[in-house]
């Protein structure tokens, strides 16, 4: 049977707390508390389809785990529940942007093989594509959790801010590009 593939689906409702006073959107200090009690329905629609979420500031994701045997399954299970979760956001005055929603299979190449379908249709006949890479609070996840997009990107960001620098580095006195070693160290460093 093996390990189970994990499905994750990568949400953008856009929505923040507050209300409109004279055209300018006034955040209150229970803004928070009333943004989690209006979004907890939403919890309820994705826990009744089995399916896990967690929410990040306007960015929801669902996860499940299943057997690659059981991949058409939990396909057929995620296209009930978005399609609960469109009529839910509906109803509340809110739209789910499908083309920002990212689907993953996450595996090891093995498990990735077994898994038939790449593209998922909704009832409006949307089709969504499965993603071999999605961006998570910054960070670059491939399906098979290698890191290498993560590398890349960082690498590509580093080697461009080196550039930058070297179009002003006459502009800079020694003492400056002598310091600057350790600002480049710091901040490829972050990146990672």
């Amino acid at each position: 049977m093996g390990r189970p593939l994990k499905f994750r689906v990568f949400e953008s409702p856009r929505w923040r707390p507050g209300h409109l006073e004279n055209h300018k959107i006034a955040i209150s200090p229970t803004g928070p508390l009333l943004f989690l009690l209006y979004m907890s329905e939403l919890f309820d629609i994705v826990s009744e389809f089995g399916f896990t979420s967690h929410a990040y500031a306007d960015d929801t994701q669902l996860y499940i785990s299943v057997p690659a045997a059981s991949c058409p399954e939990a396909i057929e299970r995620f296209a009930s529940c978005l399609e609960h979760v469109r009529d839910w956001m509906a109803s509340n005055r809110l739209k789910l942007n499908e083309d920002k929603t990212q689907i993953i299979w996450l595996g090891t190449r093995h498990q990735l093989n077994k898994t038939l379908s790449q593209t998922l249709t909704l009832r409006n006949c949307t089709v969504l594509q499965f993603s071999t890479a999605v961006k998570n609070v910054g960070v670059l996840i491939d399906s098979q959790l290698t890191m290498a997009d993560h590398i890349v990107a960082v690498c590509r960001s580093g080697f461009f801010q080196l550039q930058q620098l070297r179009l002003i580095r006459q502009s800079l006195t020694p003492a400056t590009v002598k310091n600057a070693g350790p600002c480049i160290h710091q901040q490829s460093t972050r990146l990672l």
